[in-house]
């Protein structure tokens, strides 16, 4: 998988809400941080860190592909969501 379709997939998965298509862009053993001291790893981690976008509404990922090579690549991203309010 090159970096444009690990983006957006990353992009669909995120705008459906889907953590099994977020899994899908992982190996078995696969790591995410969504902080520098918050490491999920395997696809367990991985799908019950993702559920919490379900909490989000009007989701929007955009990204650019800056870099791409046969090791990976750089692509900044950006979101915008609404959690809405329980009251």
């Amino acid at each position: 998988m090159n970096i444009e379709q690990f983006m957006q997939g990353y992009k669909q998965a995120w705008e459906q809400a889907d953590e099994a298509m977020f899994c899908a862009l992982f190996g078995a053993d696969g790591e995410y941080r969504n902080t520098p001291f918050a490491l999920q790893r395997g696809h367990a981690q991985l799908a019950a860190y993702w559920r919490r976008v379900k909490l989000q509404e009007d989701v929007h990922v955009s990204y650019q592909v800056l870099a791409s090579d046969a090791q990976g690549g750089m692509a900044p991203w950006h979101v915008t969501y609404k959690v809405p309010s329980e009251e």
